[in-house]
């Protein structure tokens, strides 16, 4: 997908990066053959922001409609991707631009699976895959930037909760980060899973607010028709020693209603392990293995990917 000296264009539409985490970002692209190419206010600051909502919107912009860009790969998450998505020029973004992020980025991959057609990669923020992702993530990835065509995600069917099977199910992989997939509830950005496979993470919440969030998606209409739940990594959230319950129960709990397969121990989130899978890639579920493939572009339209043989 990217061929040796394409041009990766970093960009901070959120929180602020850090420098030393930047320059290790920027030095594992040139190890790989790319050629980073820094935002021009990758550097500003405002409050708790990478710069204005002008500032960041404008790097934004650039990186999506340039010609001389070829992938575009979000320095950090935080917060803020939201405040640009009204001025993104949807209909300039260049077609199969490869675009790299997570945690606050799920808002911006999400509108761009909905609006463009662009290929929306669901991996650590550039800064965290140089310094805090292991060797098996990095190299995930790497393979994803050189042209890999599938990505795979690994779990524990958690067999009580009845779905009718894990084998087969397939549809498009949505999901992200759950408390940015919450505020987006009753807003235009919203997230539409029917008929999709949702893979959930997050960091550092209360249980009592990730319950709070799944009850937003729940009651919102979100996961209306929504095929599978595969259940990532919920860094600093777990339930108090003394609790006598887990974090895991109380989501699968809350989900369980759903009617659907739930996976758990996906190797996706805030942590070292955090691999990547194509964003609104056909997926293949089978037990507690996710296939993903890459969205494809035939004559104008996307359809989904086909899988070779396990």
């Amino acid at each position: 997908m990217l061929h040796r000296g394409a041009r990766v264009a970093v960009v901070a539409p959120a929180g602020m990066p850090s420098m030393p985490d930047m320059e290790a970002g920027a030095a594992l692209l040139e190890a790989w053959g790319y050629v980073p190419v820094l935002g021009p206010n990758l550097r500003a600051q405002h409050r708790y922001l990478a710069g204005t909502a002008e500032e960041r919107g404008a790097d934004l912009r650039w990186a999506l409609t340039s010609p001389d860009v070829d992938a575009v790969y979000v320095a950090r998450g935080g917060y803020g991707c939201v405040h640009l998505l009204p001025g993104i020029p949807w209909a300039e973004v260049v077609p199969g631009r490869m675009v790299v992020g997570f945690s606050d980025v799920t808002a911006l991959l999400l509108a761009l699976h909905q609006r463009t057609q662009a290929v929306a990669v669901h991996a650590p923020t550039l800064g965290y895959l140089a310094t805090k992702s292991d060797a098996a993530t990095r190299e995930a990835v790497r393979e994803v930037l050189a042209g890999g065509r599938e990505t795979v995600l690994r779990g524990e069917v958690r067999a009580e909760v009845r779905g009718g099977g894990t084998e087969g199910v397939e549809g498009p992989v949505l999901g992200g980060n759950l408390c940015v997939l919450a505020s987006l509830a009753g807003t235009r950005w919203r997230l539409q899973a029917e008929g999709a496979l949702l893979v959930l993470e997050d960091v550092n919440e209360a249980p009592y607010r990730l319950d709070r969030m799944v009850v937003q998606l729940v009651e919102s209409g979100a996961l209306s028709g929504v095929r599978a739940v595969l259940l990532g990594e919920f860094v600093g959230c777990a339930a108090p020693a003394e609790a006598g319950w887990t974090l895991e129960e109380l989501l699968v709990d809350l989900m369980a209603p759903l009617g659907v397969p739930i996976v758990t121990g996906v190797g996706v989130g805030h942590g070292p392990r955090n691999l990547p899978f194509f964003y609104g890639g056909q997926g293949l579920l089978e037990g507690g293995v996710l296939r993903v493939g890459r969205v494809l572009e035939a004559e104008g339209a996307r359809r989904p990917a086909t899988f070779a043989p396990a």
